[in-house]
């Protein structure tokens, strides 16, 4: 189960950090895939994965 298909259902805090991240993505301004790579270390300090590619597309959120 991809849990960025049910954001709604996580802590504040991960929604906070998944609105932040993906308004980043959004806006192009900086390098995708390094911003996949914040995004993952910040979720995984707060015990969540998820994987993503050269398309810096996030998916497949989950837990550790």
């Amino acid at each position: 189960m991809d849990l960025f298909e049910y954001q709604e259902t996580l802590p504040e805090d991960v929604q906070a950090i998944i609105s932040q991240y993906t308004d980043a993505l959004e806006s192009g301004d900086d390098n995708g895939y390094e911003v996949c790579r914040q995004f993952l270390t910040e979720m995984e300090s707060r015990g969540y994965t998820f994987e993503y590619g050269l398309d810096a597309v996030p998916t497949d959120l989950r837990l550790i």
